[in-house]
């Protein structure tokens, strides 16, 4: 059986405890929190959209042409003959 922790071990278990839970949670709320909103006018720019969203069209495409591990593959069918096993 195991030992009992006294109350001033589980003291510390708690405040330890409470100190993970409470760094965990602030990168949480950071981590999950809105960005910042960008606002524009497509009249002002003649109706363009903006370099970011115009950069990331066909991205995956051509990261699946340039990058993709399939360009990597070489497939190569090998013929061999099988010989049955002699009989003794």
């Amino acid at each position: 059986m195991r030992r009992r922790r006294t109350a001033k071990e589980w003291r510390n278990v708690d405040t330890s405890a409470r100190e993970t839970n409470r760094a965990r949670d602030a990168k949480y709320k950071r981590d999950t929190s809105p960005g910042a909103v960008v606002t524009y006018n497509l009249y002002e720019n003649g109706g363009e959209l903006t370099e970011p969203f115009v950069d990331c069209v066909g991205l995956g495409k051509r990261w699946a042409n340039e990058m993709g591990a399939m360009n990597e593959t070489e497939i190569v069918h090998e013929e061999s003959e099988v010989t049955p096993p002699l009989a003794a």
